[in-house]
């Protein structure tokens, strides 16, 4: 059976291609994504601070993420402009930019038994709240107990307790045990559970677009009165008297009359 481009097949076949193509290696890129962002901006700065090095065997190392090496060889023009750094191409959106890695780059992929997927561990992250998918709604706050919440928060740190340096002072692993929670752990509970750690996005491309419209009317502006200054008469007019006097002064009519009859 052929498929035509607009028949609902062929349409149906799309959309489960596009929602697949992220799980192709069995991995979320998007979820990941998530979480590899959470770990960048807020944990990355934390180890830093107390000059500490991610354990081999934490969840947090880099050398696990399955994507970290292609995710290294993006580069973004903004507002929505995707180039490739291992071959130049460019793409309108980041998910092209995906799909063109797992069909073209696929080496770029890390194997091993120590790979990790981040969006596993969307759960702890809680990349739907996180990336502003999911909502609270009145009875997921009314019904919400802390008893419910405990078993993962347990589980969270016992995750994170192998990403605890050995050797550390005591201030420094205190100041890392304390992060971690503040960033990921202590956000399950009732209180906490529906707020995320990262400031929300700037939409570039609506700033993008205003200030594109902002410009042409300024610049709509700018050629109606310069065109009227330097190619009408508009701007002249406005200066020209509006009458002229339809009588002679009495000293110029005094004149006139002594010269008449002079003559």
């Amino acid at each position: 059976m052929k498929l035509e481009y607009t028949s609902p097949e062929y349409l149906v076949f799309y959309v489960t291609l596009f929602t697949v193509i992220g799980y192709i290696d069995g991995c979320s890129r998007e979820r990941s994504r998530v979480v590899r962002r959470v770990i960048t901006e807020k944990i990355y700065p934390l180890y830093k601070s107390v000059q500490a090095e991610i354990p081999d065997k934490c969840i947090l190392n880099k050398e696990r993420d399955i994507y970290a090496i292609q995710e290294d060889q993006k580069y973004n023009e903004p507002p929505n402009k995707w180039y490739c750094n291992i071959c130049g191409k460019g793409f309108i959106a980041e998910y092209y930019l995906d799909l063109h890695f797992t069909n073209r780059h696929k080496e770029y992929i890390r194997q091993g038994e120590d790979v990790l997927c981040l969006a596993d561990y969307c759960d702890l992250y809680r990349c739907d709240i996180v990336a502003g998918i999911q909502t609270a709604e009145f009875w997921d706050i009314s019904l919400c107990l802390e008893e419910d919440m405990e078993d993962i928060k347990q589980r969270c740190k016992e995750v994170f307790s192998t990403c605890v340096p050995q050797g550390l002072s005591k201030n420094a692993t205190l100041t890392l045990e304390e992060g971690l929670n503040e960033i990921v752990c202590n956000f399950h509970s009732c209180k906490k559970y529906w707020e995320t750690p990262l400031e929300k996005p700037r939409d570039v491309s609506v700033m993008y677009t205003v200030f594109t419209v902002f410009t042409f009317i300024v610049l709509i502006i700018y050629y109606c009165i310069g065109y009227q200054y330097y190619y009408t008469d508009t701007f002249t007019d406005m200066y020209e008297p509006s009458f002229k006097p339809s009588y002679k002064l009495p000293n110029q009519q005094v004149r006139q009359r002594i010269v008449n009859t002079d003559s």
